[in-house]
């Protein structure tokens, strides 16, 4: 017999019907002792078929390949949910091997029986969860199909799969940030590397005094909000510290506003402004040079609230001015960021 799809599921079918039938299973309290009683089970059926089955290592993805090119990834829960957390969206451990179809077999404990239920595997992908690097989400209650993750997208696993790790992240990054409710923003590595956010936290006023500069060139281009009166104005920058660098600060407006008032001179005329301007006035060049150095893309992503038009290399700076003059437009005698910039770089000459 062939090692066709038909019966490929009509293997999986009869497992699983088997695994529901059995009343004494109460010695299988793990995961691991499910999927070793699951691949068992898999290859008794399989035997009449004529289909190989290969039960994986422990870092393989799926756990069972059968046929071949099919699998089969086994999950386990003791709890009342048909809930699991599922493989890396990146899929490194993915065997080569698997072309085909893969499927899900999902075992739930209750008392001295598992009830079993098996799907396609990306037909139960409901979301996706970042532990150490983003996961999907598996959820075997799930009763439309068209809502799960890659449906929503509109691509189908297979061609998912083939996709490299940078564009898997882009084109699951962008269905996270589309479903963001108000004041959420994405808690997301950007490395490809599969070795996911660096668990150490760094508290700010431990950093080197170059790097807490490059922080604050940084907050000055990305985060312009912060010359901003409005009472959440660092809480972009706080969320971008600790997703970025793993960086906390308990005070993090102290860092750039405190200190009370100071005197800055422009057009040979004095004016009495926060110290974050004065920040700005002592900062100019470096915010201009680390400004001629930010991609197109990444001045779209933060600035994209602003509307500021069409960022373009020749106008990156009139963009990034116009839009800290807008946000700080209540500083006494008419005076604008901008113009506090621009006599910081006049003094830098």
């Amino acid at each position: 017999m062939s090692s066709s799809k038909e019966n490929i599921v009509k293997v999986i079918e009869e497992a699983v019907l088997r695994i529901n039938l059995k009343e004494d299973l109460e010695h299988i309290d793990n995961g691991v002792k499910f999927e070793d009683y699951v691949a068992e089970v898999i290859k008794q059926v399989a035997t009449p078929y004529g289909i190989e089955v290969e039960q994986t290592s422990a870092q393989s993805f799926p756990d069972i390949i059968i046929g071949g090119r099919y699998g089969i990834e086994i999950k386990y829960t003791k709890s009342k949910k048909w809930q699991s957390m599922g493989n890396s969206i990146f899929e490194g451990t993915l065997r080569k091997e698997v072309t085909d179809q893969i499927y899900i077999i999902f075992g739930r404990k209750s008392e001295k029986k598992i009830e079993s239920r098996f799907k396609k595997y990306e037909e139960c992908l409901s979301s996706i969860k970042v532990t150490h690097s983003p996961r999907f989400l598996i959820d075997m209650d799930m009763e439309d199909e068209s809502t799960s993750v890659l449906n929503t997208i509109g691509i189908t696993y297979k061609n998912f799969k083939d996709h490299s790790d940078e564009e898997k992240s882009d084109v699951l990054k962008r269905y996270v940030k589309s479903q963001l409710k108000e004041g959420e923003t994405l808690w997301w590595m950007d490395s490809i590397t599969g070795e996911g956010i660096n668990p150490k936290i760094k508290e700010y006023r431990q950093l080197y005094p170059f790097e807490k500069k490059n922080i604050l060139i940084e907050a000055f281009l990305l985060f312009p909000e912060i010359f901003s009166n409005s009472s959440g104005k660092y809480l972009g920058l706080a969320i971008h510290l600790l997703k970025e660098y793993q960086v906390v600060s308990s005070s993090l407006r102290d860092n750039f506003s405190a200190g009370g008032q100071v005197t800055i001179v422009v057009n040979n005329t004095p004016h009495k402004v926060g110290k974050i301007y004065k920040k700005l006035y002592e900062n100019s060049k470096s915010i201009e040079d680390k400004l001629s150095n930010l991609s197109i893309e990444k001045l779209n992503e933060y600035w994209s609230i602003y509307n500021v038009g069409t960022i373009e290399e020749e106008n990156k700076l009139d963009c990034w001015k116009a839009i800290i003059d807008d946000l700080g437009g209540c500083l006494p005698g008419n005076l604008k960021p901008s113009l506090i910039f621009e006599e910081g770089l006049k003094a830098m000459k």
